[in-house]
């Protein structure tokens, strides 16, 4: 005997088993159905992890913003030391999981991964898939690394000192979310809707009147257009660990970790680039360098960077900047590994307006630093770009 034509699903939760069955749609009405997927997308646990990276993410662009100011003459300071902070916290707590017995399946499936797919290819007639996910491959890690390296250059070169204004760098920022969508087209097979068009439109209109009324010199021209150059490798590189954290037998642990060891391999390419970027002749950089070093961890300024009271404010800006850098890296790839890299940067523009409001608070910024209230411009881009993300979140795409 056939099923009424409102049975339950079996697969579903039993208050709305008959309300969610296509027989049941018209008699229900679908303004009930969608409350109730909205509900449940609401109070889905994994959007605690949105939540924590958007307010880590907003941290981090304030304490960020603050520590380039003081080591505007030394960034690529800041560029060798941000992938070893990452290695070593992540480095930590693989190296624990690793004690503990946590990885060793992991481990096993990547070794029998691996030796299926070399027989596989050593054979004429082998034709049937022996993983259902491809092993990981160590120089998906390379690419990253130094795709991450550039992207971290880029950034602090370009927010360093005060020639471009907090609220306008994370707005300039949000550039990544368009190519994001592009790369992940091209490398990943994803199709994406309307809504996520739209969505890259409003953002670009937001960085685009974010610019009106702004008066600009060579040296602010030159620090918007390393922030809009930013956007590339950090696309790349995200899509590059959404590929290897959902399609390959990796953890994020040791996939961050891997990471930012390549990062720091990557240094030396990207040091011969930053040198005339910085102004400087190779003989100038070690200098340069120890310069910085010398304000980043002795608190001593030197004539031609920060004076010696500056240097001193990094005694506690810097260990809250490195804090909220962790906390974001480990949040990013929870993230990508449950959802998507595209999420990734809607959550970073949805810390433009908690960020660019700290930025205009005394005692967050400094009297010195502090930002005067932000002009209409800046907020009509700020409304333009979080109305881009929530019109991104509307649909999901398709993979």
């Amino acid at each position: 005997q056939a099923s009424p034509p409102c049975a339950p699903l079996t697969s579903l939760p039993a208050p709305i088993e008959t309300l969610l069955h296509p027989e049941c749609i018209p008699a229900m009405g679908s303004g009930a159905i969608a409350l109730e997927d909205a509900k449940r997308a609401v109070l889905n646990w994994n959007n605690l992890f949105v939540v924590a990276l958007w307010i880590s993410q907003a941290c981090m662009s304030v304490s960020h913003k603050r520590v380039s100011i003081v080591m505007k003459e030394s960034p690529f300071v800041l560029t060798i030391l941000q992938p070893v902070w990452i290695a070593v916290a992540f480095g930590i707590v693989w190296a624990v999981m690793c004690c503990q017995g946590h990885e060793e399946e992991s481990a096993e499936e990547e070794s029998v991964a691996s030796n299926s797919s070399d027989e596989e290819s050593n054979s004429d007639d082998s034709g049937k898939e022996v993983s259902s996910k491809p092993s990981f491959r160590v120089w998906h890690s390379a690419v990253t690394g130094l795709l991450f390296t550039t992207y971290n250059f880029l950034g602090y070169s370009g927010a360093r000192g005060k020639l471009v204004s907090g609220p306008l760098i994370l707005l300039l920022q949000q550039t990544v979310i368009p190519l994001t969508m592009l790369f992940s087209v091209c490398f990943l097979g994803r199709r994406y809707f309307c809504t996520h068009f739209l969505s890259c439109l409003s953002i670009v209109a937001g960085i685009l009147v974010s610019f009106i009324g702004k008066e600009w010199t060579a040296k602010s021209a030159g620090a918007v257009c390393l922030l809009l150059a930013q956007a590339f490798p950090g696309a790349l590189s995200t899509v590059f660990m959404e590929y290897s954290l959902q399609r390959s037998h990796v953890s994020f642990w040791k996939l961050w970790t891997l990471i930012n060891i390549f990062e720091v391999v990557a240094l030396p390419p990207v040091w011969v680039a930053s040198v005339p970027l910085q102004g400087l002749t190779f003989a100038q950089s070690p200098q340069n360098l120890a310069d910085g070093f010398q304000c980043l961890f002795l608190g001593q300024g030197s004539a031609l960077g920060a004076g010696d009271e500056d240097c001193a404010k990094l005694a506690y800006l810097y260990p809250i900047f490195v804090f909220a850098l962790i906390a974001t890296k480990t949040l990013q790839a929870v993230v990508i590994a449950k959802f998507s890299s595209g999420l990734l940067w809607v959550v970073a523009a949805a810390a433009v307006p908690l960020a660019s409001g700290a930025f205009t608070v005394p005692w967050i910024m400094g009297p010195e630093d502090v930002r005067p209230p932000l002009s209409g411009w800046i907020w009509l881009g700020t409304v333009l770009v979080v109305a881009g993300m929530v019109l991104f979140r509307v649909k999901d795409a398709v993979k």
